[in-house]
This record gives C-alpha cells, structure tokens and sequence, in this order.
C-alpha cells in the first residue's frame, strides 16, 4: 500500500515539474500533454487573438485613410479634438456630425468659409465615414478642379 501511495506522490511531482504556469495569468502556461505536443494558456491565446484583430482594424483603416487621400500628419484629427472658439465653428460641427450620422452612398459636401476649421473637420468627416466601410474621398478645391479638368470639365 504505501508504495502504491509513493509510486502516485511520484507521478505526481513528475507531472507537476512538467507544467509551467503563465507569469501573467497565474494559470497553467504549457503542459506537455504527450511526448512533443504542448498546451498553452488559454487566457493568452485570447489575448494574443484580440492583439491580432485589433491589429488588422487599425491596419485596415489605416489603408482606408490613404486610400481617401487625407492630408499627411492629420491622423489624429477627429471631431473630439476640434476648438470650437466661435458660435460659427459650433455650427459647422454640428453640420459636419450631422452628415456623418445621416450619410448615404452618393452624397457630397462641399465647405467654404473662412477660419471654421475647414480641413479639420472634413478630415473628421472622412474618417468616420470611410471607418464605416464606404468609399470615400478628401479633395480640396485644387485637386477637384486639376480632376475634373483631366476628365474634360
């Protein structure tokens, strides 16, 4: 009987020296669950998973925005960062988030006015609707003019 009991307290130790526990989670890390094939920390795996989408959204959108043809060095422009300093910048915001919050395929928008913060808020606008998975473009006054002429406007 007591070497049934020291023969399990053995295999028992053995198998404990064979599992690593995640520094992270605390959980088993691997286990060998035969000769070669290894089990890994669940908790990290589904971490590693949300990494990856997380990665291809960010990567996606960031191809939509070049695609969209936004003015370099405007990433982080959105309508959250956006000083509104005069009653006039208030309203081309709520103009600018009502067309995004009603777009449809097909519409356009054109701004004009002086100091509303213009390319500010059309970057914001194509952003949130290129985010959306529509096809969009940003083109200021000269590059609209320079198209329309190549195509014989």
């Amino acid at each position: 009987m007591s070497n049934r009991c020291e023969r399990s307290h053995t295999d028992r130790q053995r198998f404990v020296e064979r599992l690593f526990f995640c520094p992270a989670h605390g959980s088993v890390l691997r286990r060998e669950i035969a000769p070669g094939v290894l089990l890994s920390c669940p908790l990290c795996l589904a971490d590693a998973h949300r990494e990856r989408v997380a990665f291809a959204v960010r990567t996606r959108l960031a191809v939509r925005y070049l695609d969209a043809g936004l003015p370099l060095g405007m990433q982080d422009v959105g309508f959250d960062n956006f000083d509104c300093a005069v009653p006039e910048q208030r309203a081309a915001v709520a103009q600018a988030q009502n067309f995004v919050e009603h777009y449809r395929a097909g519409r356009s928008l054109i701004l004009t006015g002086t100091a509303l913060g213009k390319t500010h808020l059309l970057v914001a606008i194509t952003k949130h609707v290129a985010a959306r998975g529509a096809m969009v473009r940003y083109l200021n006054a000269a590059d609209l003019l320079m198209a329309m002429t190549e195509v014989g406007y």
